[in-house]
C-alpha cells in the first residue's frame, strides 16, 4: 500500500493523493523532483539557532490538521542532538518574498564552525558541508508534523558540499578577520570582499555567563543566598554573582586550582562552605577560534582584538600562529574535578552546553566550570524536561534580563547579530527576496512576541528598527522587546551606550 509519509515510489501519485502534511523526507524528495521545492541554505551563528527556527515556523502552516512544519537534526537514533546542522521544512502560510502561500520550503542551517563559516565561504563562493535532507533521514518517533522547534522528527546523518546562500555572525564581519578571532587556515577578507557583502543588523543578542549547577549552588551558599540544608533554588532573587574580573581571569588562563600562588575558585567560593574548594580545577568550556560567540566574549571580557593596545590578555585555549596573522586552537589539559586549569573547545553552542552538562556537571568528584552561552538557551525560561546542568549568573551582580537592559540597569553583554550574503554572487531573485524578508523580519517584536520565553529573553529589537525615543513608543509589543542601547556600527569593541 502506498504510504504518503514513508514511501518515495510513484512520486506523481504521492503528489496527487497526499494531504498537506508536514514536509517529511518523502514529500521533500517529491517536491524536489518536481522542481517545486524551494531551498535556503544558511551557515553560522549557532547562538541564534532557536531564533531562526522560531521565525521560520511563524511563516508556516502550523494550525491543527493543516500543520506542515517538520524538524530535522543532524545525528542518529531517536534523540539526535542537532549539534552541527538543523533544518526546518513546511508549506508557507503566506507569501514570503516572491514565494506564495503553499510553497514548500526547506531551510537548512549549519551551526558547526559557527561564524567562521558565515564569512569566507559566503564572500568567496566556497562550498561548505550541508546536511542532506532526503529519504536517508530516519524518523525519531517524535511528533511529525512537529509541535516544537527543539524536538526533531527526523535524524539526518548525511552531509554534502554545496554553496550557502547567506551567513549569520554574532558580531560584525570585520571583527573576525584578525587574531584572536581568525582561525589558522583562513586568510582575512580584503576590504573589497568585505564591502561586497550585503550585510545588515539582524537583532541584538543577549549573552550570559553560565556555570554548572554544582558551582552555582556553592556560589549561592557562599554568598548567603541559601543555607546548606536548603533545596536548589532557581529564583532570580537567589541568583549568585561572579565578578567580571574573575570571569576575565578564567577566560585568559589567569586562574588555577590546587595552587598556593595563583587564585582559583577560592576567590568566589568560601572554604567554610565547600571545604575542598582550593583543589578544584578551573574548567572553561568555550567555542573554537572563528566563533562569533567567542569573538563577543573576547571583546567583552578581554578587550581584544584592539589595534591600538595590542592583545592585552590573550584568550586561553588558543595560541597565535607563527606569522601572527591567525590563531590556533590549543585545548588546555582535560576537564577534571581536581587540578589546575583546563579549556575544552567546541564547534557549536550545543557543544559548549554539552561540555557544561556531561563533562563537568555529571563528572565524578564534583567538578566546577563556566562558559559563555546565549540567553536564548536559558534553562529556567525554556522549561524543558531535560535539565542541561547549568545556570546563568549575574556578572558583577548586574541582572541579565531584557527588562533591566532596557532601563539601563542590566548588563552590557549585548551585541548586534549580523546577516550577510554576497552582493555579486547571489543572483537568484526569489532567494534574495526571501532572505531580505527574513533579515527584516527575524529581529522584530512580532517574531519575539510569538517565541517561547527563553528565546524572548535572549534578544532585543535593535534601536535601528524604530524611530523616536523608547519612552514615546505606543506599540506595546515593541515596548516589551525594544532595546535602548547600542554600539557604533562595525565597532563591537566600543562600550554599549544609550541611544534611544
Amino acid at each position: 500500500m502506498l504510504s504518503c509519509r514513508n514511501t518515495i515510489s510513484a512520486a506523481a501519485v504521492v503528489a496527487a493523493v497526499c494531504p498537506a502534511w508536514a514536509l517529511t523526507p518523502v514529500q521533500i524528495e517529491v517536491a524536489r523532483s518536481a522542481g517545486t521545492l524551494k531551498e535556503i541554505h544558511l551557515v553560522g551563528a549557532s547562538s541564534q539557532r532557536l531564533l531562526i527556527a522560531t521565525w521560520f515556523r511563524q511563516q508556516c502552516r502550523t494550525t491543527g490538521s493543516s500543520n506542515t512544519f517538520d524538524v530535522y537534526f543532524s545525528g542518529v537514533g531517536t534523540n539526535p542532538g542537532g549539534a552541527n546542522h538543523r533544518a526546518y521544512a513546511c508549506e508557507l502560510a503566506r507569501k514570503v518574498g516572491n514565494w506564495p502561500a503553499g510553497t514548500p520550503v526547506l531551510l537548512t542551517k549549519r551551526d558547526v564552525n559557527d561564524s567562521e563559516i558565515a564569512m569566507q565561504p559566503i564572500a568567496r563562493g566556497l562550498p561548505v558541508g550541508r546536511m542532506v535532507v532526503d529519504s536517508t533521514c530516519v524518523a525519531t518517533g517524535k511528533p511529525s508534523p512537529a509541535t516544537a522547534i527543539r524536538t526533531a522528527g527526523y535524524a539526518c546523518a548525511g552531509v554534502r558540499d554545496g554553496l550557502a546562500d547567506a551567513g549569520i555572525s554574532d558580531v560584525e564581519p570585520s571583527l573576525l578577520q584578525r587574531p584572536p578571532n581568525l582561525p589558522a587556515g583562513l586568510t582575512a577578507l580584503s576590504n573589497a570582499e568585505l564591502d561586497d557583502l550585503d550585510k545588515g543588523t539582524l537583532i541584538q543578542t543577549n549573552y550570559g555567563v553560565a556555570v554548572n549547577k554544582k558551582a552555582y549552588r556553592a556560589l549561592q551558599i557562599s554568598q548567603g543566598l541559601l543555607d546548606a540544608s536548603d533545596p536548589f533554588d532557581d529564583s532570580a532573587q537567589k541568583r549568585p554573582r561572579l565578578p567580571r574580573s574573575f570571569v576575565a581571569a578564567a577566560f585568559s588562563g589567569q586562574l588555577s586550582g590546587s595552587s598556593s600562588l595563583t587564585p582559583g575558585w577560592t576567590k568566589v567560593i568560601s572554604s567554610a562552605v565547600y571545604g575542598p574548594v582550593a583543589e578544584k580545577q578551573v574548567n572553561v568550556c568555550r567555542m573554537s577560534v572563528g566563533s562569533g560567540l567567542q569573538a563577543a566574549s573576547n571583546a567583552f571580557f578581554l578587550g581584544v582584538p584592539n589595534a591600538s593596545t595590542g592583545f592585552g590578555y590573550f584568550p586561553a585555549g588558543q595560541t597565535l600562529s607563527p606569522d601572527g596573522l591567525t590563531s590556533v586552537d590549543s585545548p588546555v589539559r582535560a576537564i577534571a574535578a581536581v587540578g589546575n586549569f583546563a579549556v575544552s573547545l567546541a564547534e557549536s553552542t550545543w557543544g559548549v552546553e554539552n561540555c557544561l552538562r556531561e563533562r563537568i556537571e555529571n563528572a565524578a568528584g564534583g567538578a566546577f566550570g563556566l562558559a559563555i552561552v546565549s540567553l536564548e538557551n536559558d534553562p529556567i525560561a525554556s522549561g524543558g524536561s531535560a535539565d542541561p546542568g547549568y545556570r546563568f549568573v549575574n556578572v558583577d551582580g548586574v541582572p541579565y534580563e531584557r527588562s533591566a537592559i532596557q532601563v539601563g540597569s542590566g548588563h552590557d553583554f549585548v551585541y548586534n547579530t549580523v546577516m550577510q550574503w554576497s552582493g555579486t554572487r547571489l543572483i537568484d531573485a526569489d532567494k534574495l527576496a526571501f532572505l531580505k524578508t527574513m533579515r527584516n523580519g527575524v529581529g522584530t517584536a512580532t517574531t519575539l512576541r510569538a517565541a517561547d520565553r527563553a528565546v524572548q529573553d535572549g534578544y532585543l529589537v535593535s534601536p535601528l528598527r524604530y524611530a523616536g525615543l523608547y519612552e514615546d513608543l505606543v506599540d506595546a509589543d515593541l515596548r516589551q522587546f525594544a532595546s535602548t542601547v547600542d554600539r557604533p556600527v562595525r565597532s563591537s569593541l566600543s562600550p554599549l551606550r544609550v541611544v534611544k
